[in-house]
């Protein structure tokens, strides 16, 4: 499970912050049970269902990152600037207490400012506006860095005013 924050800094970029929940605090490096999960790589989310890196009674309990609950995590906290570009980044240990346990569906009924999703998730709702500010510009910048790569020498790109 990985939590998601994103802030504005003063100097006008952004801070990213991505929390992974630390499984190796309670798996013992080679041992059978890292073993499997090195097999399987990571945990997979479908809409109805997660096949999880780890056995259920340890993914869904103790390495899950529940609300409200203190849990481990491997960090990376990330200072963007206005272009998406990282500026300075940190990767640390710690420990995160989670506001909810959000899904897609719900955060993004809160973009489209769904009254009954506004109101239960307000105290959330200008942290996922912010989330998807940041999005819009890393989309950008990754769509910017393709057409650098795989444009064709000469070639030229147009995009309707509907595109811009």
């Amino acid at each position: 499970m990985t939590l998601v924050y994103v802030k504005r800094l003063e100097n006008g970029n952004w801070q990213l912050q991505v929390h992974i929940a630390d499984v190796s605090h309670y798996v013992r490096r080679g041992s059978a049970l890292d073993r499997e999960a090195r097999l399987r790589g990571t945990s997979v989310y479908f809409p109805n269902r997660a096949v999880p890196m780890l056995p259920e009674e340890l993914s869904n309990g103790i390495c899950s990152l529940k609300p409200r609950e203190d849990r481990l995590v491997m960090s990376a906290i990330m200072e963007l600037d206005e272009n998406g570009e990282i500026v300075a980044s940190e990767f640390t240990r710690g420990v995160i207490r989670s506001a909810e346990r959000m899904t897609y569906t719900a955060v993004n009924a809160v973009l489209q400012n769904d009254a009954a999703a506004t109101a239960k998730y307000a105290h959330l709702a200008d942290n996922f506006r912010l989330m998807r500010d940041l999005a819009l510009i890393l989309n950008a910048r990754r769509a910017r860095l393709w057409l650098h790569r795989f444009r064709p020498a000469g070639a030229v790109i147009e995009f309707d005013e509907a595109d811009k």
